[in-house]
């Protein structure tokens, strides 16, 4: 696999995934616009209780389309149809469940309303897996165009009606909910009659080969849903669904950095891979993961510091208090990317398993951070648990990665910008959470000062980005008969 592939790759990837998670960026500056923090806070909850109930009807079997769609032995119709008999059955059964427990979910959260758009979320749920099943058969069926024309057209059709249900009906959680059940319903319903003919009879022993490989990747799909359901336990103990609310819109303007993450990690693997036997790997994952670092750390720093002004921008003034939140955020984000280019080495000694367990270890480190920081802190405590706890799986995962297969990772640089990022960052969140002129004066100060601090500490090298301009202009040469 090429440069260019990969950079192909995460273009696809990008798209795809921001398509699928740009409704909650195309709807913050709507909906904070009709709802307080503790709306914003209560959806915000519920949706990750429909999250952490999606994973449970799908139990890591799209994963299993993806391994299985392309083998010669496997009859892709019969794989296709029993993912759907799946979804069918399991959607019943966590629908059973959740209206049986509705009424402690809503005691749970102090508000009466909160049962009825949980109830409207649950039915909505064997839908949204559905439209995520079919989503990824046609990716694998190599139908891109068809592929990002749904996904867009689903996410601007859900924007649009959340809009006009929350200015129509009195109760935002039942009409937020609502309009995703009527989106993933007509889209669920129309993609598997549009593919009726691809559906075949489930076999017995190709459905008991799924379910053993799916529930493998079960414990990774939900470990970061559960895990950010307990931050959220943790801060509406000790806070309140306002602060919830504000930690949730901080999240969304964090999801920028992050859509370019993903994009990236899933084509690192593939690629990483795919160059192992070239003598140069080596120093191709090493110069990777300092650009990854140098990059991607000024854009958190950007973000970090230009916070107040995105949540102007795209809020309200209430969301405003969220602002020292999204810059830890999105370093957290940062390290969960960088663990696909630290663990590289294990990767290549196919010892993976070591990453599940020590994320799970450092998952209760997490639990226990956040415990401690959030009484003291309130949400800025989460985001902060969140950032060292994901900063620590880094650590970890490095030193016993080199140990497994010894990479040239220039760790004492790497050591440095990360410094020079954290300091960024840390002053950021102290700063002030109003928008001024002379605030932004001082960012831009900042901004300048943590640039220099790159080029002196040889971070700008990193980039190479002489040597990129050059191959621009030499590209471009011929076209222009310069």
């Amino acid at each position: 696999m090429s440069r260019p592939r990969l950079l192909r790759d995460t273009a696809l990837y990008a798209i795809s995934s921001m398509a699928t998670k740009l409704i909650g960026a195309l709807l913050l500056p709507l909906i904070t616009r009709l709802i307080s923090p503790a709306q914003y806070g209560l959806i915000d909850l519920l949706a990750l209780c429909g999250q952490f109930g999606l994973e449970m009807i799908v139990l890591g079997t799209d994963y299993v389309i993806a391994l299985y769609y392309h083998d010669e032995q496997t009859d892709q119709g019969q794989l296709i149809g029993t993912i759907m008999l799946g979804r069918v059955i399991f959607g019943a059964l966590v629908l059973s469940i959740g209206v049986i427990f509705s009424q402690q979910l809503a005691r749970w959260l102090a508000t009466p309303t909160a049962q009825r758009g949980l109830l409207i979320a649950l039915i909505g749920l064997p839908f949204s897996a559905t439209v995520n099943s079919w989503l990824m058969i046609l990716r694998q069926a190599g139908r891109a165009l068809l592929l990002v024309s749904i996904t867009v057209s689903k996410v601007l059709a859900t924007a649009l009606l959340t809009v006009g249900l929350l200015l129509w009906l009195p109760d935002p959680l039942s009409a937020y909910f609502l309009a995703i059940l009527l989106v993933d319903g007509s889209v669920a319903v129309g993609l598997s009659l549009a593919f009726r003919s691809w559906i075949r009879w489930p076999d017995r022993a190709l459905t008991w080969l799924i379910l053993r490989k799916g529930i493998a990747f079960f414990p990774r799909s939900v470990y970061f849903i559960l895990m950010t359901l307990i931050a959220r336990q943790i801060l509406l103990h000790w806070g309140s669904l306002a602060e919830v609310g504000l930690y949730g819109a901080a999240n969304k303007i964090s999801y920028g950095i992050w859509i370019g993450i993903t994009a990236f990690s899933q084509a690192w693997l593939a690629y990483s891979m795919a160059i192992a036997k070239q003598p140069d790997a080596p120093q191709i994952y090493a110069r990777y993961l300092e650009r990854y670092v140098v990059s991607i750390g000024t854009l958190v720093v950007g973000l970090a510091l230009l916070a107040p002004e995105a949540l102007a921008l795209l809020t309200t003034s209430a969301y405003l208090p969220a602002a020292p939140l999204v810059g830890w955020q999105a370093l957290s984000l940062m390290a969960v990317g960088a663990l696909v280019i630290v663990t590289t080495g294990l990767n290549l000694n196919k010892e993976t398993l070591i990453v599940g367990r020590v994320t799970v270890v450092m998952g209760v480190v997490n639990v226990g951070l956040a415990i401690l920081l959030v009484p003291w802190l309130g949400g800025l405590g989460v985001a902060l648990a969140a950032a060292l706890d994901q900063g620590l799986v880094v650590i970890v995962l490095y030193h016993i990665a080199q140990r497994y297969h010894r990479l040239p990772f220039r760790g004492w640089r790497i050591s440095l910008w990360l410094g020079q990022i954290v300091l960024a960052v840390g002053v950021a969140s102290w700063l002030p959470s109003n928008v001024s002129w002379r605030l932004l004066g001082l960012k831009l100060l900042i901004l300048s000062a943590y640039g220099v601090g790159l080029w002196i500490s040889g971070g700008l090298n990193a980039l190479q980005l002489r040597a990129q301009l050059q191959r621009i202009w030499q590209r471009r040469i011929p076209e222009t008969g310069v």
